[in-house]
């Protein structure tokens, strides 16, 4: 996430307050490393599914948040991977991004399980005594 906020993305979170501006800029950016896109290129031209797009969620949530992953997504309100597919819509309806017509709010559903699968297999190596680490 940058220290420096979108301006578009802003403005839209100024008339939007159902989930916070972080939250909305994690999904931006889950949605440009699914796509494989820049920060700069048109991420609005590539398709993405709903599952590729609560996937991306799932990977960047593990890897910037680790543990914390379920307690931020708590704080920020979300419960479900519907939640995410709301929060696309939401940017769909505010002109952040695009959609095609078979795309759905339902494509979203039950891709993962919040909180568990945020922190499923996660593990800490801790070096045993006397190994080097």
């Amino acid at each position: 996430m940058s220290d420096e906020r979108q301006p578009d993305l802003n403005s839209f979170c100024e008339n939007d307050s159902t989930w916070p501006y972080e939250a909305y800029e994690f999904v931006l950016e889950a949605i440009e490393r699914a796509s494989g896109a820049g920060p700069e290129s048109g991420i609005d031209e590539i398709h993405l599914s709903g599952r590729q797009i609560a996937v991306s969620a799932l990977e960047l949530a593990r890897e910037w948040f680790g543990l914390m992953a379920p307690t931020v997504f708590e704080c920020w309100g979300i419960r479900t991977t519907r939640n995410l597919g709301e929060m696309v819509f939401k940017l769909i309806e505010g002109g952040l991004l695009t959609r095609q017509d078979g795309d759905r709010v339902e494509d979203f559903d039950c891709v993962f399980n919040i909180p568990d699968d945020l922190v499923a297999g996660y593990t800490i190596a801790v070096p045993r005594e006397g190994t080097a680490g």
